[in-house]
């Protein structure tokens, strides 16, 4: 089947000095906020309460305001009046924007800014943030986590999967309808708009924002729920041939690799074998292609699920033992360096690592969930072997990693777990770049 793009138009027009139009009534119910940034391009997503026409204007900190030509974004009921603009930029700088209508200016409603990355053969340090499982059924339904993920400034935040709920209890999943709702009242969340506004906002899915509990690539609503996705995110695009929400993110010499672990997943029940997979052929070649040409330091392999644990029965990669040993084996067999996952799902948090034959570091996978929603209590450390000790979590919370290039010595990343109000949950754990079989600078 055929997957339209949304009805968006680029702002891709020569610039030109903006006056201050006056304000206007127009109405903004959630964003913007900042999808992808590249070192050329930004990508910034808005919602509003009716059909509108809105340009994106910015301006370098400290700058005046530049203005586009025709062209921007339209906002209509067919899209839930949201989509994203998108306009040129210059790399390691900081930018001022706001969205403009056809006749004025929309009243500004927080710190609009963004940072774009570096040329990506440049070093530069930079923070990211990362959760999955966020709903209205956590110990708090006003999700104060997002307060405490924005008072940290991350410049990126990776959405794990899990990103809304469809509610059990109605199967909104069933109606389309209803699963717009659940987008629309998710992201205008109070709580969740400055982080979306300053913040880059990348995003895979899980089970629970793509269909039922466990649902995989035999969903009958798949198509729907994709465009649905499609219409909330403002995504780098995808890189395959296939559908899918896959796609692959650079910032400076940090390549991230987010995977879609359910379009294309095979039933957790069917017999396992090659022909059983969690991501299908295609989507396998892109990620084999991308791993073994990447010139960046850290590569980064984003997974809404988790994929080194055997302690527990709940779904993971270990359902896909081929494909699990297909990624370890790859690895392996080309001496990908500077490899580590990141993961959600699980309702706790904990760093593991494995040994993996012939790999020549333990490969690192760090695990934060939930962000706003229900939590377990994780084993204790000595029946997860593969568990750093000391970095099992419960409750609401988020994972944080702080990658530096320094003037003397190899790049490294810090890696660390926060509570929900922001406090840590255990201390930063360094990770250089010579830890992960690669050569220091």
């Amino acid at each position: 089947m055929r997957i339209f793009a949304l009805p968006l138009v680029l702002v891709f027009f020569a610039c030109v000095e903006a006056t201050s139009p006056p304000l206007v009534s127009a109405t903004i119910t959630a964003g913007p906020m900042v999808g992808s940034v590249t070192h050329e391009t930004a990508r910034v997503w808005v919602q509003t309460a009716e059909e509108a026409q809105l340009h994106l204007e910015i301006r370098a900190e400290g700058k005046d305001w530049m203005g586009f030509g025709p062209g921007g974004v339209h906002l209509t009921r067919e899209n839930q009046f949201s989509g994203f603009a998108e306009v040129r930029v210059q790399p390691n700088t900081r930018y001022q924007y706001r969205f403009v209508s056809d006749h004025a200016e929309l009243l500004p409603v927080s710190e609009q800014s963004f940072r774009t990355p570096p040329a990506p053969d440049e070093s530069g340090s930079f923070t990211v943030a990362f959760g999955s499982c966020a709903g209205s059924w956590g110990l708090h339904p006003d999700q104060p986590i997002w307060r405490a993920i924005n008072n940290l400034h991350p410049d990126v935040f990776l959405w794990l999967g899990d990103n809304i709920y469809f509610e059990r209890d109605t199967k909104e999943w069933e109606d389309v309808g209803k699963m717009q709702a659940r987008w629309k009242t998710q992201r205008a969340m109070p709580s969740l708009q400055p982080m979306l506004r300053r913040t880059v906002n990348l995003a895979t899915w899980d089970d629970h924002d793509y269909g039922p509990n466990n649902s995989d690539g035999t969903w009958r609503l798949k198509e729907e729920s994709l465009k649905l996705f499609r219409n909330y995110w403002a995504n780098p695009d995808n890189p395959t041939s296939v559908p899918g929400v896959m796609h692959s993110y650079r910032w400076g010499k940090v390549e991230f690799f987010l995977l879609d672990t359910r379009f294309h997943r095979s039933p957790n029940k069917a017999k396992n074998g090659p022909g059983k997979s969690v991501l299908g052929e295609t989507q396998w070649a892109w990620l084999e292609h991308a791993l073994k040409t990447s010139a960046a330091d850290f590569k980064v392999i984003v997974s809404a699920m988790q994929v080194l644990p055997d302690y527990h029965d709940f779904e993971s990669w270990k359902l896909f033992p081929s494909d699990r040993q297909r990624l370890f084996d790859f690895l392996a067999n080309h001496q990908i360096t500077g490899a580590f996952i990141l993961s959600g799902d699980r309702h706790i948090g904990e760093l593991l690592q494995r040994e993996i034959p012939r790999l020549p570091y333990p490969l690192t996978e760090f695990t934060a969930s939930p962000l706003a929603a229900g939590f377990g209590t994780p084993p204790p450390d000595e029946q997860v072997p593969s568990r750093v000790p000391g970095t099992s979590v419960e409750g609401e919370q988020f994972g944080v990693l702080r990658f530096t290039t320094p003037q003397n010595g190899p790049p490294y990343v810090e890696l660390q777990a926060f509570h929900a109000d922001g406090k840590p949950a255990w201390k930063a754990r360094r990770i250089e770049i010579t830890d992960l079989g690669a050569q220091g600078d």
